[in-house]
């Protein structure tokens, strides 16, 4: 019976060495309830914690910064295509005559009333001429009829003198024949009067008609040029010489008013309540070598009820190399621009309860700190609840938690080369 006990109190001891020595290997694997273990384990631990911080390479160092003071920009990215902000047409009044000359081309720089292009007005110079003559032959009736009027009032002033004698004398010294011959030629010449008056009032009626012809002539020969309507670009040019006038589907010349272009953008309707005429953009036109200056003119008061999308019209500069319309450019609306504290994005973190966190380094140890974020820009956010000289984590991560011991390796954001929270 005693050697029993001996050989099941040794066997127990054994055990517990084995524990021991498994525990001092891998540490905490073995359950603590067993006799003897938990103990070993809590020596093992604290020796180990000791020896932990008596090698400086256990304690993590860290990257660390300052935020900065600088400004935000919130920026809405926009693109779509270029359009003429105002365009006009220029074509042919006079349908079925044949383009003589073209004057200009796509891209020309017009002036309004600027001659684009001519038609054939040959058939207009021969009317003209037929019409010129038309009208100093009216002009020499009126003439004449004038001339026969003067002639048979003077005749008729004559005749009534003559009446008026032969009257006087009476019937014993002149015949009645006589008289009624006086009366007669008085009579006829007074009927005379009336048609040349008349003669007259159709000659001048006849020159009304002439020089409306010959008015019309002018108009049509001045409409065989076809002029620009304003002042522009032209974007569009279908008129070929030896074409004729009227059959042509669209305009002989599409002209840019101005050369004013707009981008025309599509943006989401909870973005465009946002944006108000004269706002700054910045667009970038494929070829040059930086953005160009524009703003708003305009948005739209509608919004598409299939696509929860509105349009706003961003103008351009004139005179930009490159710019044309049905381009495809890109660029950014400055919705807002203001002051705050900056940090590196990285060094921002979601905990797990949703809040955003910085991790603040005092004295070598870790302090976690919520902040409350704003705009982001150029690789940092804005963050309120941290002063700007408080030292804070390059780069948050959830390994490290409240009061942990750190090693600090302090930089300047200018190190960062312009990533902030890129390189610890």
């Amino acid at each position: 019976m005693k050697r029993t006990v001996a050989l099941t109190a040794c066997c127990l001891g054994l055990l517990v060495v084995t524990f021991v020595v498994i525990r001092s290997i891998f540490p905490c694997v073995l359950p603590n309830f067993l006799p003897g273990v938990a103990g070993a384990c809590s020596l093992l631990s604290k020796s180990n914690s000791e020896k932990t911080k008596t090698q400086s390479g256990h304690v993590p160092t860290v990257t660390t910064v300052k935020g900065i003071q600088t400004t935000f920009v919130d920026k809405l990215f926009v693109s779509g295509v270029l359009v003429p902000r105002t365009d006009a047409v220029a074509n042919a009044l006079i349908p079925g005559l044949q383009i003589t000359e073209v004057l200009s081309k796509e891209g020309d720089k017009v002036e309004v009333g600027q001659v684009l292009a001519k038609l054939d007005r040959s058939q207009f110079d021969v009317q003209l001429k037929q019409n010129n003559a038309a009208i100093r032959q009216t002009y020499a009736k009126i003439s004449q009829t004038i001339s026969s009027i003067h002639q048979l009032k003077l005749r008729i002033v004559q005749l009534e003198a003559d009446l008026d004698r032969v009257q006087r004398l009476g019937s014993g010294v002149v015949s009645q024949a006589n008289i009624d011959k006086q009366t007669t030629n008085l009579q006829i010449t007074k009927a005379k009067l009336k048609v040349a008056r008349a003669a007259h009032k159709a000659a001048e009626a006849n020159k009304d008609a002439t020089l409306a012809a010959h008015s019309g002539l002018l108009l049509n020969i001045k409409n065989t040029d076809i002029v620009a309507p304003a002042g522009g670009t032209i974007s569009h040019c279908t008129a070929k010489v030896g074409a004729i006038s009227g059959n042509q589907r669209e305009a002989l010349f599409r002209i840019i008013v101005d050369s004013e272009i707009n981008l025309l953008a599509k943006v989401d309707a909870d973005k465009i309540v946002q944006l108000k005429p004269d706002m700054k953009a910045f667009l970038q036109i494929p070829g040059l070598s930086k953005p160009i200056a524009a703003r708003i003119i305009s948005t739209s008061q509608a919004i598409d009820r299939l696509s929860h999308m509105g349009t706003v019209s961003i103008a351009l500069p004139t005179n930009i190399d490159n710019a044309r319309v049905g381009l495809f450019v890109s660029g950014f609306i400055i919705v807002q621009e203001r002051s705050g504290l900056g940090v590196p994005v990285k060094s921002v973190r979601i905990d797990e309860t949703g809040d955003a966190i910085v991790q603040i380094v005092k004295n070598g140890t870790i302090e976690i700190r919520k902040v409350i974020t704003g705009l982001i820009d150029n690789g940092y956010v804005e963050v309120q609840g941290l002063n700007k000289n408080e030292i804070i984590v390059l780069k948050a991560t959830p390994f490290l938690q409240e009061n942990d011991t750190v090693r600090e390796k302090r930089i300047t954001l200018e190190d960062t080369q312009g990533i902030p929270g890129e390189q610890t």
